[in-house]
């Protein structure tokens, strides 16, 4: 029965999404161990399923993805009662606040959307009281559950982040919460395994703008995306990182909050480069960035710029982009000739489609390695720069 954990594991990581759940036990049939990246969270529906899957140990003992799919299908048309239930009274809070003038904030986007929201939350909670949704809680299940527990009476501004996996996922949040403004942090081909393709994530990350231009309310986009009549347009210019395009668009919509140009020059300096996400460190004579927390096409291309900038040598970590869908080949190789005078050693994180593409039309040094952690094994440099790029949970 040890596999019945890990299983349960997976399948949260996955999102409860059986199909991709059942892909990993295909491809993975002697897993006996999971590296404890995202640990499992025993919620009810996780205590549910596994004390289901106990019952009938028998068929758990030998297929435990049987039984945790079949309790799953069993579980959702409860599941379904409760979420409309649990909607209702979300709709009935934000109506209720926002009669007390409480104002609503969406971002949607492929990438950067949890950037913007500490962002804004950093240049707007000193001078109105502001809840963010909490990290991880973009569904519309997450955000239900965190306005019904968290958000309180007197909140000036909700920022809520809308996370898109399918079409109809962001319109689904606004519907939910009716946002007043919103900012688009940009639309790439992040999630394309999931999604689709760049024409439905479009399609899906623009809910967001749709709504609230019906509302005549103010929305700025990442004018590299896409631009509209009605759109308020960031991002156009140069940066030396994310961070300084998040803060145009940050500042544009705090402006129109009613925060002055001191007020924002103060407040811009207490941003400071979140965790994981081109984090600068030292580690004696050596430059560390830290950008693992996730990846995609355009953040791994301006890491590579940024670690261009970096004494030598330049050396990129990394295992590659995850949930490209088709694009993945052609990405990869793009981001491969990126390199091409930014990195100086680049070493690939296992062999699969991602590395050898990665590795493909990058003509520099390079190497492989199985698991991040032998890193220290083959770097003998004592001065330089490292960057490392992405960081996969145990799904991959």
């Amino acid at each position: 029965m040890k596999k019945l954990p890990i299983y349960l594991n997976i399948l949260q990581i996955e999102e409860y999404e059986l199909n991709r759940f059942l892909a990993w036990v295909k491809s993975h049939p002697n897993a006996e161990k999971l590296s404890g990246k995202k640990p499992l969270i025993w919620t009810t529906k996780i205590k549910i399923l596994y004390w289901g899957s106990m019952i009938i140990w028998p068929i758990s003992l030998i297929w435990p993805e049987l039984s945790i799919t079949v309790f799953t299908y069993l579980l959702n048309p409860i599941e379904q009662i409760v979420l409309l239930i649990l909607k209702h009274k979300t709709r009935g809070k934000i109506n209720r606040l926002k009669s007390q003038g409480m104002k609503v904030i969406g971002i949607s986007g492929s990438f950067g959307k949890t950037s913007m929201k500490e962002i804004l939350y950093v240049l707007l909670s000193q001078k109105f009281r502001t809840y963010r949704s909490p990290a991880s809680f973009n569904t519309v299940k997450g955000i239900a559950k965190a306005v019904n527990l968290e958000l309180e009476d007197g909140c000036q501004i909700f920022i809520c982040e809308m996370g898109e996996y399918k079409k109809g996922d962001v319109k689904e949040i606004c519907e939910l919460v009716d946002p007043d403004m919103g900012i688009v942090t940009g639309v790439n081909e992040q999630h394309g395994e999931r999604i689709g393709n760049v024409e439905n994530a479009l399609a899906t990350v623009y809910e967001l703008a749709d709504y609230v231009v019906k509302k005549n309310g103010f929305i700025f986009v990442n004018g590299r995306s896409m631009t509209k009549p009605g759109f308020e347009i960031y991002g156009i210019g140069i940066y030396k990182t994310p961070l300084e395009q998040n803060m145009e668009g940050a500042e544009m919509l705090a402006l129109k909050l009613g925060l002055t140009r001191a007020e924002l020059k103060s407040r811009k300096l207490l941003v400071r480069p979140f965790k994981h996400r081109l984090q600068l460190k030292k580690h004696g004579n050596i430059n560390i960035i830290d950008d693992t927390y996730n990846s995609n096409p355009d953040g791994f291309a301006a890491a590579i710029k940024y670690l261009g900038s970096f004494e030598k040598p330049r050396i990129m970590i990394t295992p590659g982009i995850i949930e490209l869908g088709k694009e993945s080949l052609r990405i990869h190789q793009e981001l491969g000739k990126k390199m091409i005078g930014e990195v100086d050693l680049l070493i690939l994180v296992g062999t699969n489609e991602r590395t050898v593409n990665l590795a493909r039309r990058y003509k520099g040094k390079k190497m492989f390695i199985e698991k991040i952690s032998e890193w220290q094994k083959v770097v003998n440099s004592t001065k330089g720069t490292i960057l490392f790029e992405n960081d996969l949970p145990d799904n991959y």
